[in-house]
């Protein structure tokens, strides 16, 4: 199906080609993909055919068509794992959006909760990335879902989060500095430094060990626990990734950096795919304490099969996940 979309150049942009406008808004199309696309008619600046070369304005309308592609299945295995008057917990699996974007528009856990509670739907007060596993906190009422992004905002809510990653991680590691754009080909691409840069924003993270392993080629990997002190996006991922501890899985933030554009180009190869070792970012949310009712609650999630199969591949003892 051709799908019809419309954007407006941003004062930030004033004065760019077209070209690389489109390619700094969506990085799943390389360069040249988009200089096609703006030759064959299917870019329209103000409403004409221009060359790859014009330049846009603040406020300039950019017209594009793209074929939809058919929107992919996802894991819709959600569970109630505790719940009061006020709010609830629930278990999201990995490859599953929270909300629509990119090709995901009907397959996201806010149309399922829709589904499942269409008299009272309760509402999101944080969000994890699709592939994530693990808890996330919802709430009942609008006045229960204030309260909640309250704590949230004063950091009083405890988030852990357990991790795969590359390598022999310290027995601990505080990660309190800046994160901020990347400058990669990927424009969602961040990275994390201990000095402020520009575009940055503050970011606190602890990590601690919770156990190694290794297999007969020497690889080593190691089972950490993270605990978010600010709520940044792809904090955990970045800030690993920047500290040389890549997440296990992860396309983006990964041992390849030119894998994500591999993977949404569809040429990622089996070389790729061995270097993954999952076939999603072993990322999970495993503990959640917060404040509902009147009442500490603490809440735990043991990752998913996925997630320990490969530490058994590499001899972590399940036991060692808590």
């Amino acid at each position: 199906m051709e799908v019809e979309q419309t954007i407006h150049a941003t004062v930030h942009e004033d004065g760019l080609r077209i070209d690389r406008l489109m390619c700094l808004r969506f990085p799943v199309l390389g360069r040249e993909d988009w200089q096609d696309r703006i030759r064959t008619g299917q870019v329209l600046l103000e409403g004409r055919t221009v060359r790859p070369s014009a330049k846009v304005k603040s406020g300039s309308q950019i017209v594009f068509r793209y074929e939809r592609r058919p929107e992919p299945e996802v894991n819709r295995a959600i569970e109630v794992l505790w719940e009061d008057h006020e709010s609830m917990v629930i278990h999201k699996p990995a490859n599953l959006p929270v909300h629509p974007s990119g090709i995901y528009f009907e397959n996201t856990l806010t149309t399922i909760l829709r589904s499942m509670f269409p008299d009272h739907t309760p509402l999101l007060v944080h969000r994890l990335d699709r592939e994530t596993s693990g808890l996330l906190l919802l709430a009942k009422t609008k006045e229960s879902a204030s309260r909640l992004q309250k704590q949230f905002l004063s950091s009083t809510i405890t988030k852990e989060y357990l991790v795969l990653v590359e390598g022999q991680f310290p027995d601990s590691l505080d990660a309190r500095g800046f994160l901020g754009p990347a400058g990669s080909e990927v424009k969602k691409r961040m990275k994390f430094a201990r000095v402020e840069f520009p575009g940055s924003v503050s970011s606190h993270t602890g990590f601690s060990l919770v156990g190694q392993g290794q297999i007969d080629s020497g690889s080593c990997i190691s089972l950490i626990r993270a605990i978010l002190h600010t709520g940044r996006m792809h904090q955990i991922r970045a800030t690993l990734c920047s500290l040389g501890f890549p997440v296990v899985g992860d396309r983006l933030y990964g041992v390849d950096e030119t894998m994500y554009l591999r993977f949404v180009r569809g040429e990622e190869s089996s070389t790729d795919r061995e270097l993954l070792r999952m076939d999603r970012t072993a990322l999970h949310s495993a503990r959640l304490i917060f404040e509902s009712g009147g009442k500490t609650i603490q809440v735990d999630s043991n990752p998913p099969q996925d997630f320990v199969d490969v530490m058994r591949q590499f001899g972590l003892s399940v036991s060692k996940e808590g």
